[in-house]
Formats: C-alpha cells, structure tokens, sequence
C-alpha cells in the first residue's frame, strides 16, 4: 500500500516521511522528541563571496515517538473496554503513515 492509496487527490502538499527515529545517545527510552526542519536556500549560487543570508526556513515540526504499546483489554462490557499500555523502551522506532497516523506499533 502506498500513501497515494490513502488520499488519491490532495489539493496541497504533504510531506511523508517514511524511516527510523533514533533514541537519544542510542540509549533505550518509552518515547522521545524528533524534528523535522526543511530550509530553503535562497541565495544564488554566484553570489558566495557576500555576506550569506541564512536559509528561509518552511517547515519546522517536532514530534514525539514512543516504542512499542499494546492494548489490553479491561472489561467485557464497559463504555471502555481497552485500554492502551504504557510505551516499551526502544532505540529504533519505525516512522511511517501507515504504522503512526493509525496509531498502531510494532516492533522492527
């Protein structure tokens, strides 16, 4: 499946990101921030002996991951019946649309 299966027609740009979060210092966490920033270098490339401008930057988003989590079932009947388990320490977490905008976690 592909995320064009998802949304054929989007009347605006999306930006999807499929790849791994790393944990800090590689070190096992339950969840941890990530950052995606995208710039935008306006400068022409004849003019690298002025002062450089810094890059416009257009997107700038941090999200939080978290490892692994189960649901469990609490009660046959109840207005609640599942509850979600608290994150597993991870180093790896696979970011994708698929397995994050679902809400749903795996292990690689």
């Amino acid at each position: 499946m592909c995320e064009s299966d998802l949304a054929p027609y989007k009347s605006r740009c999306d930006v999807i990101i499929n790849g791994h979060a790393y944990s800090p210092e590689g070190l096992p966490h339950p969840r941890w921030p990530v950052r995606l920033r995208v710039a935008v270098d306006e400068a022409p490339l004849a003019a690298t002996a002025g002062a450089a401008r810094p890059p416009r930057i257009v997107l700038d988003k941090t999200l939080v991951v978290c490892g692994p989590r189960r649901f469990r079932r609490i009660a046959e009947s109840a207005a609640q019946p599942w509850c979600r388990e608290s994150a597993e320490p991870a180093t790896r977490v696979s970011i994708s649309t698929l397995t994050r905008s679902v809400n749903v976690s795996h292990r690689d």
